[in-house]
């Protein structure tokens, strides 16, 4: 199996130190290296859930589909979440389906953090959009690489992440960031 959790590591740790030569060099805010130190944090949980573990030995790859263990896509919307609600235990509710709407809700918060210019709601929806069918994307063109579909591609995935990434750019937008931006104004010396 292909593991993340080295080369995640060694990606956090070069961006980490990146960012605290702009903060010592260009005379950056605290509040700035803070905010983009956790975003890389939560962009590598988010490849490491997606992406990984990825099965790439032949003899692995053959026990699996001999063991009949690939997983089936799904490209019929809301069919897997009804399915889910109706036969999954509470576990299999939280994790698939909040588990989903929580996957992308950190993105959208992060947002207009990152890039507080006057973002267009529509071409920041849209990339939340594009964002949510990337990952489906990936996974799917991970298993056609490796011949084995290791992960779920499904539709309501699509669906939930970007419901989840919406509510967070909203809250964001229009809550957390005013509120900020308000109390890093008035206070210099905080950022």
């Amino acid at each position: 199996m292909l593991d993340f959790t080295f080369f995640g590591i060694i990606v956090f740790v070069i961006l980490f130190l990146k960012n605290i030569i702009v903060l010592i060099k260009n005379k950056g805010k605290i509040s700035d290296f803070l905010i983009k130190t956790t975003f890389i944090i939560y962009v590598l949980v988010v490849i490491k859930i997606v992406f990984f573990p990825i099965p790439f030995q032949k003899e692995l790859l053959e026990i699996l589909r001999v063991e009949n263990l690939e997983n089936i896509s799904n490209f019929i919307p809301f069919k897997s979440i009804f399915e889910i609600l109706k036969t999954g235990t509470w576990y299999n509710i939280k994790l698939q389906i909040g588990g989903n709407l929580i996957l992308l809700l950190p993105l959208g918060i992060y947002l207009p953090f990152l890039f507080n210019k006057k973002n267009s709601l529509k071409r920041d929806l849209v990339f939340g959009l594009i964002i949510a069918i990337d990952i489906e994307f990936i996974q799917g063109l991970i298993g056609f690489f490796i011949g084995y579909n290791y992960r779920v591609v499904d539709i309501d995935d699509v669906i939930l992440n970007f419901i989840g990434y919406t509510v967070g750019y909203l809250l964001s937008k229009y809550v957390l960031y005013p509120i900020y931006k308000k109390i890093f104004t008035k206070n210099p010396r905080l950022s």
